[in-house]
């Protein structure tokens, strides 16, 4: 079983328009399985069923609003528990491109050991640098990176790396603002650190395959998302032959952006262990 899991709270409008653009997908063979937070589920399981005639999906309210990190956390965990082998993580501030589905199943036939999950879009979180150029729409790199504008993950990694991780710690780190960037950040800084610190890497599109539509959120803001967001392009093409390429042999064009990618990355680390006291 494969699934497609949406978390949504109160923008019933973007979610429409994040179906719609799912639904220029390849939906054969695809469960979609959504959580809507808070007490709209009704209002969203309407608009649910007008925009996903004929998809198998399931729509449920929480009645209660668990937050951004349990929601999917709890949703994630029921699918993957229910027997889904793989699953495109989706919310309702995104669009994705027409091929989202078919780069999935991709990534699942082709998945090597190490990889931990397939983004949707090149960056690091909290980013507004993040990659997306037009001239590669085929050509995918391994990245110490993660963020959470879509990913791929099959059942084997969620259990040995996101789960673990994804909830963070309670116990306070010595300096919050720096040492818990994954720990306190929220659940994509999590993985992200686990991901960077760890053996394991992402696989990442040198043309993004979603883009961000939510201006105002828990940590997005209408000037973070213009320059982040702001005219940045996504595949439309349905059919892409798909390669991976060491990212040390691409063009200066790509290759010097995810060379910042790595700095922004060591250097995250690097002022972790500095909190901490510990040497690096």
């Amino acid at each position: 079983m494969f699934t497609i899991t949406v978390t949504g709270k109160d923008r019933p409008g973007l979610f429409r328009d994040m179906l719609v653009s799912l639904r220029g997908n390849d939906l054969t063979g695809w469960r979609v399985v959504i959580a809507i937070d808070g007490d709209r589920g009704q209002e969203f399981a309407e608009i649910a069923r007008a925009e996903l005639q004929g998809v198998d999906f399931e729509l449920s309210g929480n009645g209660t609003v668990l937050g951004i990190r349990l929601n999917p956390f709890r949703l994630l965990s029921r699918v993957f528990d229910a027997g889904s082998l793989l699953n495109l993580y989706l919310e309702e501030d995104l669009l994705v491109s027409p091929d989202a589905t078919r780069l999935a199943l991709w990534y699942h036939r082709n998945h090597r050991l190490g990889w931990a999950c397939l983004n949707l879009v090149s960056g690091p979180c909290g980013s507004a640098g993040l990659l997306s150029n037009s001239d590669y729409p085929d050509v995918l790199f391994e990245a110490r990176t993660f963020n959470s504008l879509g990913f791929v993950v099959r059942r084997a990694e969620w259990h040995a790396l996101f789960r673990p991780v994804w909830m963070g710690s309670d116990q306070p780190p010595a300096s919050p603002a720096v040492a818990g960037w994954r720990t306190h950040w929220g659940w994509d800084w999590s993985v992200y650190g686990a991901i960077a610190d760890g053996d394991m890497v992402s696989l990442q599109p040198a043309l993004a395959r979603a883009t961000h539509t939510g201006a105002a959120g828990t940590y997005t803001k209408p000037g973070f998302q213009e320059r982040a967001f702001g005219g940045m392009e996504i595949n439309h093409a349905r059919d892409v032959d798909y390669r991976v390429v060491d990212a040390a042999t691409l063009p200066h064009v790509l290759r010097s952006h995810i060379n910042l990618h790595d700095e922004t990355t060591a250097r995250l680390i690097q002022l972790e262990a500095a909190a901490r006291g510990q040497p690096r």
